[in-house]
């Protein structure tokens, strides 16, 4: 699955700046309704609006087509989070609080001895046998689908961070209070999974994977899936 995640990454990177913006009246061009993925499953054929409703007599009105299509890139949006969480967990293997700790400007490139070589790190917070509150600031070697997905991360929180003020990768909007807070393991567990069922991820053993889903070994047995 992590394989897959990194393609979705690929795929979705140029539809970034509309989620981010809210654009939504530029979805009709081709690719960011290729970028969506969702066009023929909402009834619309490939292409700008104007050609669909050439081609497809069923093509409801544009404010009609406006509103699925928010929801379709909310939708998308909401799944890249997740496929770029996986792809981090995959390839680098770090620990679900770890992941969750990342915070705007998460990579860094540090240059191998005296090489010249530059080696880029994702910086983020160990929990684990730290007694230090808070963790301690940590570095993990990155390849380069992590870079892509921290730099993904980072432009599509980038509309809660501005209204919070907070530095996190993974927040989302408290739908009781309506506040911007970071995104907690438990959630995220729900979101993978949801995430799993929409790209269609066989059940394991005839269920759902278990909620441990979120840790780096139970991710790689899944991309093994």
């Amino acid at each position: 699955m992590a394989g897959s995640s990194a393609a979705a990454v690929r795929r979705c990177a140029k539809a970034t700046d509309v989620c981010q913006a809210g654009r939504y009246d530029r979805i009709g061009s081709e690719v960011e309704l290729a970028a969506v993925g969702r066009c023929r499953r909402i009834g619309f054929t490939e292409g700008t609006p104007e050609r669909c409703r050439k081609t497809s007599p069923r093509m409801p009105r544009r404010p009609v087509w406006i509103a699925r299509s928010i929801y379709a890139v909310r939708h998308a949006a909401t799944h890249l989070v997740e496929a770029c969480y996986i792809v981090i967990a995959g390839f680098v293997g770090m620990r679900v609080s770890e992941i969750l700790s990342m915070e705007v400007g998460a990579i860094e490139f540090r240059a191998i001895g005296e090489t010249g070589v530059k080696q880029a790190y994702v910086v983020a917070r160990l929990f684990k046998t730290v007694d230090q509150h808070g963790g301690r600031l940590e570095r993990w070697i990155a390849p380069e689908p992590v870079v892509t997905a921290v730099k993904l991360l980072e432009q599509l929180s980038a509309p809660f961070r501005e209204v919070s003020g907070r530095r996190e990768l993974f927040l989302v909007k408290n739908t009781q209070y309506g506040e911007i807070v970071p995104v907690t393991q438990m959630h995220i567990g729900w979101r993978i999974n949801d995430f799993a069922r929409h790209v269609g991820v066989p059940l394991h053993e005839g269920k759902p994977w278990p909620s441990a889903l979120t840790s780096s070994a139970n991710l790689r047995s899944l991309h093994r899936a």
